[in-house]
């Protein structure tokens, strides 16, 4: 199955996850979520991850498990190459995409269990943000200034 049609297949878009190199630094790059990401490689060995890209502090969670790709027309990905689960773009059907090859049988349900992990962490992230924000308080200068602003256009004898 195509990389960008894994997930969603019957419906009127697909969704794609970015795969970059991020410089060829992968996820030891200042402010890049290791935890959602994972190393994306063709071929029969895993490539190991650079040593900046392991967790470097307490807490902090490390790179998701390894998506191997069989590339179509004997394509290879950069060794650097790293997927990222938390973005995610829409493609739609009648935009042409260069087809590089389709994720490997063994990689299928561990490409849509991260996929759906990640997703569930943000959305409880969301949740979570927006159960402790304040509402804003509603500025009185504003309102008065509304008022003012009305009864000019009615002296105005405008409609």
């Amino acid at each position: 199955m195509p990389l960008s049609r894994l997930f969603y297949r019957k419906c009127l878009t697909d969704l794609s996850r970015s795969i970059q190199t991020y410089s060829r630094r992968g996820v030891s790059k200042r402010g890049i979520p290791k935890n959602e990401h994972a190393i994306i490689y063709t071929g029969r060995t895993q490539p190991l991850p650079l040593d900046a890209e392991l967790p470097q502090r307490a807490g902090e969670e490390g790179m998701l498990q390894s998506i191997r790709v069989r590339a179509s027309n004997g394509g290879t990905l950069d060794v650097m190459s790293r997927i990222n689960f938390g973005k995610i773009y829409t493609v739609e059907h009648n935009v042409k995409v260069f087809d590089f090859g389709q994720v490997h049988t063994e990689s299928e349900r561990r490409l849509h269990n991260q996929f759906m992990l990640v997703l569930h962490r943000r959305m409880q992230s969301s949740a979570q943000t927006m159960n402790t924000s304040q509402p804003i308080p509603e500025d009185e200068e504003d309102e008065d200034e509304h008022e003012e602003s009305e009864e000019e256009y009615e002296d105005s004898g405008e409609e």
